[in-house]
């Protein structure tokens, strides 16, 4: 499984980079450092198995191991 940060995930390109990703990895784990409050986009993150939009980025840079990649 792949694990994935997406960095501004409440803007429309961050946004359309997570439906891409779960598009494209469906059972990929997506941890976002911003959350998703715009109702006109919550529509792209229909297609996860596991999203977290709450990720802290000290977190990101204490694991470094543990992702994949960083958009």
């Amino acid at each position: 499984m792949k694990t994935f940060i997406v960095t501004g995930c409440n803007g429309y390109i961050g946004s359309h980079m997570c439906h891409e990703l779960g598009t494209f990895y469906p059972d990929c784990h997506i941890r976002g450092v911003d959350k998703v409050d715009k109702p006109h986009l919550r529509h792209l993150y229909d297609a996860y198995s596991s999203i977290d939009l709450s990720c802290n980025p000290l977190y990101t840079a204490a694991n470094p191991g543990e992702i994949d990649c960083i958009f």
